[in-house]
């Protein structure tokens, strides 16, 4: 699944975040699994404080670990993302409780479900689209032959 936090989209499936230009996608970087975990977790809980504790339950279950793993990755994804702690875009530390996302975030469609090769993306694309454009060409033909006759024989 993709998903946006601002101007950052986000793979869960490979934790590659790309910045979204108008040159198309960047790819700045890959997060780690744990602080990819980490900074899903804080999606599912978007707008709302997140306890260190709750954290520590969802991203290392079962597992022995101190709350400075927290911090550490939470560095790492703001480091990513070009977050600063003392003036927050994505994360807002909540003092003596945890962390809050408060980026927007937007989710997009199954990675899964895209095809793997473009190339057959963009003709599947252009088949569609040819039961579209005969009409628009026809229009804009149509509205270049009105605009060439007007012109030629004289406007009032």
């Amino acid at each position: 699944m993709m998903i946006q936090l601002q101007d950052w989209l986000l793979n869960t499936e490979t934790g590659a975040i790309a910045l979204a230009s108008e040159q198309g996608l960047i790819e700045h970087a890959r997060l780690d699994q744990v602080p990819l975990e980490l900074l899903l977790c804080l999606i599912r809980y978007q707008g709302e404080d997140v306890t260190r504790q709750t954290m520590l339950d969802e991203v290392w279950p079962n597992k022995e670990v101190s709350e400075d793993v927290v911090s550490a990755s939470i560095s790492q994804i703001r480091k990513v993302l070009g977050d600063k702690a003392r003036s927050p875009t994505f994360i807002k530390t909540v003092p003596k409780v945890g962390y809050r996302l408060i980026a927007a975030v937007t989710e997009h469609q199954e990675v899964s479900n895209q095809p793997e090769n473009v190339t057959d993306n963009v003709a599947s694309d252009t088949q569609v689209d040819d039961k579209k454009f005969p009409m628009i060409y026809r229009f804009i033909l149509l509205l270049l032959l009105i605009f060439l006759y007007w012109t030629y024989n004289g406007n009032p």
